[in-house]
């Protein structure tokens, strides 16, 4: 009994002082209240910088002298600007609210009048010019709120839960403002890091992408929405961003990154973020961020796995030249529309590379520099490995580096890591003689009129369960030669299937008899050849099928033939509404 007894008084002391804290709140609003309403009474005088208006001050003091109004305006402009001592007794108020609100000293909400964002010019706040930050305010007329720190009342609100964070506070706000970062690519990566940078406040921001929205982007590159699709990414990620934050520069440059513009874009920003999708885009920007100076944060997706780390963000760092002198083979660079990837792992890697991001405008926290940070989604966990430092000989970095703005712009990427710069898939090869390849009508008339023919898919079967034709065997290109028999024998048996069911309709149906019988023989082989069916192969783009039809001839089956285009040519040429990927 002693002991609920004891509990039930310390709560009601908790209570009773909780209530206090509530009654002080109220009380210090109160105050700021007033003295808020003095200092809009204050400087309601627009016109004294003009002279020659009367002001009317709570409309039954009369109408003042020009000289007094001035003095008076001359006044309060000082105490804003000097910390006189009616200003100093309303900052100490407003640093009590803010402090029971549990925002930073010397902050609380006030109006706000018409802002506009534009970084890097002149802060007005109330018609006073302060340095840095950007925001312009009209002329102060009817607002209350003013800080030393030159954040208006909006910022305040907008960024509190951030402002607030011991480790963080105003000065690195500000430092956001007034920076800037460039995002080469606003796909699977950009799309998170572009709208947390804008969400946090970076003052100005630009995207880089040469790209349109498709319809298969959607699952992972969260800025855009189907309402974009077929519009350029960079235009869609720009609006998605200033429907977020009205208060921040959005700037887009859509002929993508190329050597030719690459170091006069970098140079441009503070910081730069690598979002691309392929090596020979990486190589460029690594290259262009040391020529220009610049901290590189860069992120990569693929599968359920993704990796982060900041390249040359101090003199010991290293770049990515000095972990990846030479480029990995074609082979091994995978791309997402070939492997796939697990929508949410760019979205991990992509709020973690606006996290350093942050860190490096802001100065707060240690950068992921000289370690790499590996995510496994499937098992849930995070890696950190340590990279090795700078190499002296390294070509864009090292001591004896002679890599230049104009070497840049001369030297062959694609040619370097024999990959384009872009993640559309391999170009179309020609790997047969023509007659041994036919359009997607060719495969539609076998169809349409019921001829005799195989059709062999030899795409993963992962691929193929996503969508197939009706009737399609499945035979992957890796595991050809395990179904070339089963192949042949069907292409034999519907050949002969065929021609013995033309010739007893023949001579059912025959007048003449002996006529009938070599035409129906010939209409039965269509198609055929040494008592084979034809085989129409098909593949993802057309060009697996080449190679899949070359090992088919060369196993005697010479009635192979590939599509062209593959399941992307079918749709395209023959069925719309066959999902193209």
């Amino acid at each position: 009994m002693q002991s609920d007894e004891s509990d039930s008084a310390i709560a009601g002391e908790r209570i009773a002082a909780l209530r206090a804290l509530q009654a002080r709140r109220q009380e210090l609003l109160q105050a700021l209240r007033a003295l808020d309403e003095e200092d809009r009474r204050l400087r309601l005088g627009v016109g004294c910088e003009a002279g020659g208006e009367r002001r009317r001050e709570g409309g039954d003091e009369g109408k003042r002298k020009q000289e007094t109004r001035e003095a008076e305006c001359a006044e309060a402009s000082g105490g804003k600007r000097n910390g006189g001592a009616e200003r100093a007794s309303g900052t100490e108020a407003y640093a009590a609210a803010a402090a029971a609100d549990g925002l930073p000293g010397g902050v609380a909400d006030g109006g706000d009048g018409g802002l506009t964002r534009g970084a890097g010019r002149e802060r007005r706040v109330g018609g006073t010019e302060m340095a840095g930050g950007g925001v312009s305010g009209g002329n102060g007329a009817g607002r209350g709120f003013e800080a030393e720190h030159g954040m208006s009342a909006r910022e305040v609100q907008r960024y509190s839960r951030q402002l607030m964070l011991p480790s963080f506070g105003v000065a690195a706000q500000q430092r956001l403002t007034s920076g800037s970062v460039l995002v080469v690519g606003a796909g699977g990566l950009g799309s998170p890091a572009v709208l947390y940078l804008a969400a946090c406040g970076v003052g100005r921001i630009g995207i880089v992408d040469r790209d349109d929205v498709e319809l298969s982007n959607l699952h992972r590159q969260i800025i855009h929405s189907e309402a974009t699709v077929g519009r350029p990414k960079t235009e869609s990620a720009a609006a998605a961003c200033t429907r977020l934050n009205a208060d921040i520069t959005v700037e887009t440059h859509s002929q993508g990154f190329t050597p030719c513009n690459a170091v006069k874009l970098v140079s441009s920003y503070d910081v730069v973020v690598d979002a691309s999708d392929n090596v020979s885009t990486r190589y460029l920007i690594s290259d262009a961020a040391v020529a220009a100076g610049k901290p590189l944060v860069s992120g990569a997706a693929l599968g359920t796995e993704g990796q982060i780390t900041v390249y040359h963000a101090t003199p010991t760092a290293p770049c990515y030249r000095c972990l990846f002198p030479t480029p990995p083979p074609s082979s091994a660079c995978q791309r997402c529309s070939d492997s796939g990837v697990l929508g949410v792992v760019p979205g991990v890697i992509g709020a973690l590379q606006a996290v350093e991001v942050v860190k490096l405008l802001t100065r707060v926290g240690e950068p992921l520099s000289a370690r790499m940070l590996v995510y496994d989604a499937l098992a849930a966990s995070f890696l950190s490995v340590k990279l090795r430092s700078r190499v002296p000989s390294c070509a864009a970095c090292g001591e004896h580096s002679s890599m230049t703005p104009d070497s840049i712009q001369e030297f062959d990427y694609e040619a370097f890591t024999a990959s384009p710069f872009h993640d559309q898939g391999p170009k179309a090869l020609s790997l047969i003689p023509s007659d041994q390849r036919v359009p997607p009508s060719a495969l539609l008339s076998a169809r349409q009129q019921h001829l005799p023919h195989v059709l062999l898919d030899v795409r993963s079967p992962l691929h193929f369960a996503m969508a197939a034709l009706p009737g399609a065997i499945n035979a992957p290109l890796a595991t050809l030669p395990d179904s070339i028999e089963h192949i042949r024998s069907s292409a034999m048996s519907l050949a002969s299937s065929a021609t013995m069911s033309a010739l007893c309709a023949a001579s059912q149906g025959a007048a003449g008899g002996a006529q009938g019988e070599p035409a129906a023989a010939q209409e039965g082989q269509q198609g055929s050849a040494g008592g084979m069916a034809r085989v129409f192969v098909v593949c993802r783009r057309g060009n697996d099928s080449q190679r899949a039809v070359r090992a088919l001839r060369e196993a005697g089956i010479g009635t192979a033939v590939s599509v062209d285009g593959g399941m992307q040519g079918w749709g395209a040429h023959v069925d719309p509404s066959f999902p193209t990927y």
